[in-house]
Parts: structure tokens; sequence; C-alpha cells
């Protein structure tokens, strides 16, 4: 297999269902009972036979998967819920589509829409239960400058497409009828990517992004011709195409953002509040995500650093995103402390302090705890858990306790000064990130505005261990090292305690808090199975 380039998720069944497609022309497919962790992988058709950005759906009792051929052929595969037999159907032959198809069920339906080579939009329909697929021009050539997408709203078949001239267009056909109603959503230059639309309570949205990477909706009362807008995130916000659902009473985007960080937004059905969301950081993201229910949870999924497949899962009502990787070898696979051995280490943390949080923060540091062999690693995950869990007892405070060092964290010669406030750069996090330099220098690193929102550090489970991790991997501290160098340059687990605390702890200045760091960190390595190495004091 090669590396993942597109994906897509719905429900199927009791399972969560992931179609993917591969550098190597190969459709990959992996499945998951609702409730497991434990994912299943199919290879759905074999290298040379397609053309990624596949498109995966529940069409009655089965899974379905529609794909551009590598010969622009139009391709679809079903499987009966249960069964692992994958059954092939050329839809239309070479030559006819242009990739990104989009699959839905539409009354008792298949429906399949597709851009032509002459960008006109391409519209196939197969009753349930039948192998006849009926092709219909919903709009001629020159209409359809990207994939389109498909869905049913209300009693219609809908479908949005980026326009001519980069303007947004909408499709309505009502169910039994082969006649398509054309409306302009927004007109040219407003719209820089494929859409994505969906039902969402009694209205159709439709989510894009502007040419100056602003993400936008568009919502439709159903019966109303009559379009609204709304700005969902601002200029620079995103560049990938975004992709909509319904979860809950829950409007739901997800989309990359700046840095490669994965975004998700939510609005309550009748609200006009956008809320923000970062699941994952900078470097975490390689394509575009896509969204949907599954079950009683949002779940996510994108391609990650490196050829990995990441599912991200947050219950609904929650605002604590879960990480999985699905397949790949990416930062993250592989990692030296399991997440039991996560929970032995930590058996009373916080719940803000995640497993999954932890993993997604490493795909911006990819070389931490993958440095120098397996036993390296080891110790190093151990040094650094160790520290962790000294500076915040056992991953329990997230901010600093001695509410009257507050004030002192602000170095007001600094020429950006503490626009937060000069008592709002206290310590944060499982490293207690603190000083106003210190976040503007991380924020600026890991591509988040740390200095005018420190909060971030300790409301996002993704943020707050990337700035641990940026601490770790680039800062010397009082040390003439960083702590990562210390562990991999075999200077010793002392020397990470001088890159973070120097003189307070060392040279016998604080015998006591030394010893309890080297403490955790034999114990930490006893629980990983390696030898601690030496030069543990300082």
């Amino acid at each position: 297999m090669g590396t993942t380039l597109s994906v897509s998720v719905a429900q199927v069944g009791d399972s969560t269902v992931i179609a993917a497609g591969d550098t190597d022309g190969s459709l990959q497919f992996y499945w998951q009972p609702i409730g497991s962790q434990q994912w299943n992988p199919e290879q759905v058709a074999g290298p040379g036979t397609t053309f990624e950005w596949p498109s995966v759906a529940q069409v009655g009792d089965s899974t379905v998967i529609a794909a551009t051929g590598t010969d622009g052929s139009l391709l679809f595969y079903w499987q009966p819920i249960g069964s692992q037999q994958w059954n092939p159907e050329q839809v239309a032959g070479p030559g006819t589509i242009v990739e990104w198809p989009s699959v839905a069920q539409v009354g008792d339906s298949t429906v399949i829409a597709a851009q032509g080579p002459d960008n006109s939009l391409l519209f196939w329909w197969q009753p349930i239960g039948s192998q006849q697929w009926n092709p219909e021009q919903a709009a001629g050539p020159g209409t359809t400058f990207a994939g389109p997408s498909v869905a049913q709203v209300g009693d219609s078949t809908v479908i949005a497409a980026l326009g001519p001239d980069n303007s947004l267009m909408f499709y309505w056909q009502p169910i039994g009828s082969q006649q398509w109603n054309p409306e302009q959503v927004a007109g040219p230059g407003t719209t820089a990517t494929p859409p994505s639309v969906a039902r969402v309570g009694n209205s159709t949205v439709i989510a894009a992004v502007s040419p100056d990477d602003t993400l936008l909706l568009y919502w439709q009362p159903i019966g109303s011709q009559q379009w609204n807008l709304e700005q969902v995130a601002g200029r620079g916000a995103t560049s990938s195409l975004p992709s909509v659902a319904q979860v809950g009473n829950t409007t739901v985007i997800a989309a990359a953002g700046p840095g490669a960080s994965l975004l998700f937004y939510w609005q309550p059905i009748g609200s006009l509040q956008w809320n923000p969301e970062q699941v994952a950081g900078p470097g975490t993201t390689a394509s575009a995500p896509k969204v949907a229910q599954v079950g009683n949870s949002t779940v996510i999924v994108a391609q990650g650093p490196g050829d990995s497949l990441q599912q991200y899962w947050q219950p609904i009502g929650s605002q604590q995103w879960n990480q999985e990787q699905v397949t790949g070898t990416g930062p993250g696979a592989g990692f030296v402390v399991s997440e039991a051995q996560f929970d032995q280490m930590f058996p009373d943390r916080n719940p803000f302090y995640s497993y999954g949080g932890l993993v997604a923060a490493m795909a911006a540091y990819p070389a931490f705890a993958t440095t120098g062999g397996q036993t390296v690693a080891q110790q190093e995950a151990a040094a650094f858990l160790a520290n962790v869990s000294h500076e915040t007892a056992g991953l329990v405070y997230v901010v600093e306790q001695d509410t009257a060092n507050y004030p002192h964290y602000c170095d007001p010669g600094q020429p950006y000064g503490c626009p937060a406030g000069n008592a709002a750069y206290y310590g944060r996090g499982p490293l207690q990130l603190s000083w106003n330099f210190n976040y503007k220098a991380a924020g600026d690193a890991l591509g988040i505005d740390l200095l005018d929102d420190p909060d971030l550090a300790a409301t996002d489970p993704a943020v707050t261990w990337q700035t641990a991790l940026w601490y770790w991997m680039t800062q010397n501290g009082p040390n003439t090292m960083t702590a990562h160098d210390a562990m991999v340059n075999g200077a010793g687990f002392g020397q990470t305690i001088r890159s973070i605390n120097g003189t307070l702890e060392c040279d016998g200045n604080n015998p006591g808090e030394m010893q309890d760091r080297v403490n955790l960190y034999t114990q930490f390595t006893q629980i990983l199975g390696v030898a601690p190495g030496t030069n543990l004091t300082c």
C-alpha cells in the first residue's frame, strides 16, 4: 500500500467506515464497530485501479463506494453489511469523469454526482437492488469546475458545485423527477474550493472557502430559494476543502487550518454563533478532512503526517477530542508508551491531559521519542513524562496553583509587551509554560497566537502538549542543551532537570525536588521495561 491521499467517512450499520485512496492507485477500506478501537482493513481494489478521492455511504443494507478509475471511468463497489465481499460495477466507461465523485442514498436509489471532462455536471441513479445505472446531465459543459457534493434534502436530490469563474452553484431535483433546477448561491470570485452540502435541521447548508481562505456557510430553508450567508472563520482560516454535517442538534464543519492543523467549528441549530475548536495542532493534517456523526459521537478522519490515516472523535456534548491512528507509520504510530502504560503512570490524571492529545502533539516534533533506537526512545519518553509528572503533581494540575506568582511573569521590556494582561502568563500545561516571551516564542513556533490567547495552553489538549514538547525539543533553558539532546546524546536524565529548572534544583540547591524527578523517572522506565541509564542527578 502507498500513501493515503484522500478519505471519506460514514456510519454504516453499527460501524464507522472509511474509504481511502492511495498513491499506488489502490482503494482501501477500514471499519470499526462503534465502541471499539480495533480497525479492520480491507482492500476493495488493487493497485492501479482508482484515482484518489473515493466517496463512501450506506445505501439500503449495503456499504457503497464511488471512485474514479485511473482511466477516467466511474467505478462503484458495494458490500452487504456483515459481508467482506466487495462487488464491482462500472457505472460509466473510460474518459467519463474527472475525479471526485460523490455518492449518497436519495429515496430508494443510489445516486452519484461527478464532474465530466468538459466541465459538465453528471448524475447517475440506480434503484436499490438493481444493477442498472441511469445517466443524466444536471448541467452542461463549462458549468462545473471541481468535484460536486450530493445529498438528499427533504424530498429532493441536491448538488453543490464550484461553478464558472469561482462561483458557487446549486442544483436540485424532486425525487422521481428528471428536471434539474439551477441556482447561483454566490457569484463569480466568491468560492475557491469544492463545496460540501448536507441537510441540517430543516435547511440545506453548504460549506465553502473563499479565495482569501475565509470559511463560509450558506443556508436555505427547505422550500425556499433564498440563500443566507454566514462567515464561520475569517481570512486565512483554511485553504482546504471543508466538510459539513449535522451532528445531534448542531451544524459541524471540519477543515484543515494554518500550518496543517485540524480545525472544527460547531453551531447549535437556530443559532448564528460559531464555536471554534482546534482538534489537532500544526503538522498533523495533510489532506482535507471529512466529518460525520457516528453513533453518539462526532468523528473526523484525515491524512496525518507521513502515510498515516488519523481519526478523531468526540462524544456529543463534549469538547474533548480523542485520537486514533487507523493505519500508517507517521508520528504517533508505535509510540513507545502505550495508552495502558500512560494510564499506569498517571492513575489520577486530569482527563484534560489525554493520551490522544499527546500523540497528536507529537506530529509537530517527529524526532521526539523516535531518535537513537528503541532504548533511547523509551528513556526519552520516560524522562519527558517524569518531568511532566513532577510539574503537574501527576498530570493533575493544568495551571499554576500559586496565584500570587501570576503577576511576576510579564517582562515589560519585550517589544510586544503583555497584551493579554500582566498576570496572564502564569504556568500552564504539562511543563507549566510561563513568561510572556515563552508564550510568544512557543506560539510563533507552533503557528498559534499564544501571546494574545495564552489560555489555549490550558484549554486545548493538543496545544497544551505541544507547548511542553516545544520547550523539551527546542529550548536550552538554564542549560547548554535541550532536554531532548540531553537524552539522545547520552548526557543523562540529570541534564533534563538542569534544562528545565537549572540551579533552582541542581548543584545541591534543592535535592528533594531533584530526587522526586529522579524517582519518577526510574519508576517510569520500570513501567516501560528499559534501563534508566547513568547520570540521573544534577
